[in-house]
C-alpha cells in the first residue's frame, strides 16, 4: 500500500496555485516579510506551514467576512 504525504515545501508557482493568486503576489508577499520562505541552492522554497500562516494571520487582521457579496 502506498502512502502519499503532504510536500514540506511548495514551489513558488505550487504556493500561487494553492492560494489562487499570482506568482508576482507570491513575491511580493515574500519580499514583504508577510510570507516566509527559504532558498535551497537556487531554487525560493515556501513551507507548508508558511502558507497556512499567511491564511491565518489575514483571517485574524481582516476578519473572515466575504467582501464579494
Amino acid at each position: 500500500m502506498e502512502v502519499k504525504s503532504e510536500p514540506a515545501a511548495f514551489s513558488v508557482v505550487a504556493a500561487a496555485s494553492q492560494l489562487g493568486v499570482s506568482r508576482a503576489t507570491v513575491y511580493r508577499l515574500m519580499q514583504k516579510g508577510e510570507l516566509a520562505s527559504l532558498k535551497i541552492g537556487s531554487r525560493r522554497l515556501i513551507r507548508c506551514d508558511a502558507v497556512t500562516n499567511l491564511l491565518d494571520n489575514l483571517s485574524n487582521t481582516k476578519g473572515t467576512t466575504n467582501d464579494h457579496q
